[in-house]
Parts: C-alpha cells; structure tokens; sequence
C-alpha cells in the first residue's frame, strides 16, 4: 500500500487509552497508511474528514461511542471500534447496529495483526479467504460435500483434528457444534429459489436430511498457534450482518431462545459467537457466504476478540 493511499484515516481516543492508540499509530506507519488528523477525543472529534476512523475508546465511552457513529451515517464514514477486553457481547452488538460500524475488535490476544488484516481488506476490497488471519506457515486443509452424510464426515473430521491439537474435552464439543452451526445453515438455511425464498424452509428436518444441497458447501480448517480455524462458504450469500444480529439480540433481550420455525437458526448463532475468539462473516449477496471462526484452548468465552461483518458485489 502506498502512502499516499487515498483512504483518510483518524484515530479517536481519550488519555486513558493512550498506550494502545500509540500502538496503532506505530501499526499504521508501518502498513504505510497515512493519518488525515491527530489523535482526538470522540468529545471533541474535530471537523477534520475521513473515511476509516479507529475509535479507541473507554468503558464509560461506548454509549458516546454509539451516538457519535449514527452521526456518521450520512456521511459515508466507517470505524473500527478497538474496545477493552472487559467489554460486553450486548454492547457489542449495539455498536454493529450502527451502518457504518461492521468490524470491532478486543484489546486482547493478537488485536493488532487481526486490526492490520481488517484494515488492509477495507483497502483492497477482497473480502474471502480465511488465510487472510492465519500466518504464512499454517496450512489450510479443504473439505467439499453436498448431503447430510457428507455432513457427518466433515464432523468427526473436526472432532478428530481438536483431538489432535489437544483441545480440552469441553472445547472440542465446542468446535463441534461451531462447525454443524456453520454446515447445517449452508447446506440447508442458505439454499434460496429464484424469488428468494429458502428452498427448504417448507420441509421438516427430518425429511430434508436426505436431500441434497443443490450446490456444493465447502470446510477449510488450519491447525495453528493461535488455536482451531474453521470456514465454511456456500453458494448462495444469504447470511448477512442483519440477519446475523437479529438472531444475536433475539438471543440476548428474549426469554425464548429457540427458533420455533421449521428451520431455526438464532440459538445456534448465538452459542456458536459466545464461545469462539473470532468470528467473521463475509458475504456477496445472491453469490457466496463465507463464516470463519478461531476456538483458542483457552477456556475464557462470552464475546468474540475480533467480530466483523464485510460485504462485496453481488446483488442486493
């Protein structure tokens, strides 16, 4: 990337967080990115422009936080929330209400190579792939399957690779259910006809799992430092950030968790984000879905360290 990149970016921050603002600034000067405007308070943000603000701010600021994105609605500004570790998955969730917040991230494990890949995918606008978190010396494994057979392969894969990594016993169920959270909706909440509607959301579970899956869903995993890295994509695009967030705070604000529809999903979402350490959704509408998920051997869960929402072409 060069210098005199056309993306403006501006840090907002406070002197409390000082010293993680001072990494950022380090992180960027190295990404050769230039900063339109020094570090500010969101209370006193300034009027210089921007396209990319990195907010770092306190606890007490998010309520600020969230008031001062809708004030950017309007004016084609996104942000990057870097929060304290402390921070709660409702809160979460509200700040990614915001249109122009679709990316946030914890002040905790690798922030800062997961806040150096978000940024470098806002700048070139190629969104898939989950080898983007991963390090130059992992390798990626590839898994293809259409049928509920193929499904249950794919699961005693998972099952055995987190045994090999050692995982404890609670986390490899973990990765488990992430990962049939991830196929199931690909291979039977994503399949869509022609005038959209899901082409399975007729048919009772029981029957639809001898049906196949009109395309193709695919697993990549990585076996890594950083713990298990799984994605699954299908080819349809129908998961987005909305609906991922209307599953997310039915979860959160309801007493009934579990989707009483034919084909439910909320519940599944919402375990699957509560006890992953990144959680990634890159979607083209009508084209592909990917969800790539990281489940470290830490046992420490509730909100993701890094979640974040990207959208590329298709049609809408």
């Amino acid at each position: 990337m060069a210098k005199n990149s056309s993306i403006k970016i501006k840090i907002l921050s406070t002197p409390q967080r000082h010293k993680v603002t001072n990494t950022i600034e380090k992180l960027l000067a190295g990404m050769e990115l230039e900063i339109s405007a020094r570090t500010r308070s969101l209370k006193k943000p300034g009027r210089a422009d921007f396209h990319l603000g990195i907010v770092v701010p306190t606890l007490e600021e998010i309520d600020m936080l969230d008031e001062f994105a809708r004030a950017q609605n309007q004016k084609n500004r996104k942000l990057i929330p870097v929060l304290p570790p402390d921070v709660t998955l409702p809160a979460v969730v509200k700040l990614l209400g915001n249109d122009n917040i679709d990316q946030i991230i914890l002040e905790k494990f690798n922030w800062k190579n997961d806040l150096r890949t978000i940024i470098g995918i806002l700048c070139t606008g190629d969104i898939f792939g989950m080898e983007k978190y991963l390090s130059d010396e992992d390798e990626v494994f590839y898994l293809r399957f259409h049928d509920y057979k193929g499904r249950q392969y794919v699961l005693d894969k998972i099952q055995t690779v987190a045994k090999d990594m050692k995982l404890r016993r609670m986390r490899r169920e973990h990765a488990v259910q992430a990962g049939e959270e991830m196929i199931m909706n690909a291979l039977y909440n994503a399949p869509r006809k022609e005038d959209g509607t899901m082409m399975f959301g007729s048919i009772d579970p029981h029957k639809r799992v001898n049906m196949d899956s009109p395309k193709p869903v695919s697993l990549r995993y990585s076996q890594t430092d950083e713990g298990l890295f799984m994605s699954v994509r299908d080819r349809f695009g129908a998961l987005d950030k909305k609906t991922t967030l209307e599953y997310l705070n039915k979860c959160i604000h309801s007493d009934e968790q579990i989707d009483r529809k034919t084909i439910g999903a909320g519940l599944g979402i919402f375990l699957t984000v509560s006890r992953v350490q990144k959680y990634i959704v890159n979607v083209a509408p009508t084209i592909a879905t990917e969800v790539i998920v990281n489940l470290r051997q830490i046992r420490e869960f509730g909100v993701p360290c890094t979640i974040a929402f990207f959208t590329h072409g298709g049609t809408k």
